[in-house]
């Protein structure tokens, strides 16, 4: 998939020369910068958007190491809003370097510095390159309260047998958190329910596609597309299961491949209309690192993207082509304590 997010540049020249470059992303759920620019003048920033909520205000305040080697800068956060308190999650990319940092909520029209330590240090002559998202989402009103900082909210609930993750979504998922009408890619919309028990996390959506025969993966852990280093649920993918559920991984050449530990449970029924159920049960911490599986925490929030193909490698009879140009929907899921 091509990235098709809005994509803004800076440009800021240092007395010694140095070339600073910045690609600053803002997103969440509905919310989107409609239009940015920025000005360069003497190494000062100034970032205007026509924003209503979270937004990059400044990026500035860079400072060196005694062999003038980048070591740290900061990225200002501000809440445009005057009413009501946003948190949200700062995922920041410095030249192969990433850091995620929680956005604890601000109050209507706070801002708050957030300082990103790099190591290594980066040669000042380098040219380098900061990406920086925002995803955004309610903090509570007028600051009251801590509201989610993430899409989706794993809630703690009772566990489920694995004899009853069968593709049937039942009464097990009542204690759960239910969303509706949530977009997956490349097309469509589902329902979600997802709770963890403090062993496993429990995951099911419900959708329709457009053939009988599609495969559905979730890519855990990760933002972008077939991502080597995400964890990836598949089911119904014809080259591994072709009606059930594989723990799989991304290989070298961005193939799907099932993992040598299978952890979890997963079931997938394709029904009447083409609606597909799926329900998963994977441990919090199976310690398969090989496998590329997480470890989740309570109280910390990860990315997944949630994609399905009805006409591609693994699935047939359909229109839906998770290569069709399309850029991936990167979701957060924090893990309820």
């Amino acid at each position: 998939m091509s990235d098709s997010k809005p994509t803004h540049r800076v440009l800021v020249i240092y007395a010694v020369a140095a070339l600073v470059v910045f690609n600053i992303f803002v997103m969440g759920g509905a919310l989107a910068i409609l239009s940015q620019s920025t000005f360069y003048s003497a190494g000062r920033f100034t970032f205007i958007y026509d924003e209503t909520k979270l937004v990059i205000k400044n990026v500035g305040n860079f400072q060196y190491d005694d062999s003038g080697n980048l070591d740290k800068l900061q990225i200002t956060i501000e809440n445009k809003d005057s009413n009501t308190a946003y948190s949200g999650i700062l995922q920041v990319s410095i030249s192969e370097q990433s850091y995620d940092i929680t956005i604890a909520p601000l109050d209507p029209e706070e801002s708050r510095k957030y300082t990103i330590d790099l190591n290594p240090n980066l040669p000042r002559s380098s040219v380098i390159s900061v990406d920086a998202t925002v995803f955004t989402s309610a903090g509570g009103n007028n600051g009251e309260g801590t509201g989610a900082i993430a899409d989706l909210e794993a809630i703690k609930g009772a566990a489920i047998a694995d004899s009853a993750i069968d593709g049937t979504i039942g009464t097990e998922w009542n204690d759960a958190k239910h969303y509706t009408s949530i977009p997956i890619d490349p097309s469509g919309s589902a329902e979600i329910w997802v709770k963890n028990d403090g062993t496993n996390l429990y995951f099911a959506i419900k959708f329709t596609a457009d053939s009988s025969n599609p495969w559905v993966a979730f890519q855990l852990g990760t933002k972008g597309c077939m991502d080597s280093s995400a964890d990836l649920p598949i089911f119904g993918n014809d080259h591994l299961v072709a009606s059930g559920y594989s723990d799989a991984y991304y290989d070298s050449s961005d193939s799907a491949k099932a993992d040598t530990t299978q952890n979890g449970k997963g079931a997938m029924n394709v029904g009447t209309g083409n609606v597909v159920a799926i329900e998963l049960k994977k441990p919090l911490n199976s310690g398969d690192v090989a496998g590329k599986d997480i470890a989740w925490s309570a109280g910390n929030t990860y990315f997944l993207v949630i994609a399905w193909d009805s006409n591609g490698g693994g699935s047939s009879g359909g229109s839906v082509n998770h290569k069709s140009g399309t850029s991936p929907t990167p979701r957060s899921i924090l893990i309820g304590a």
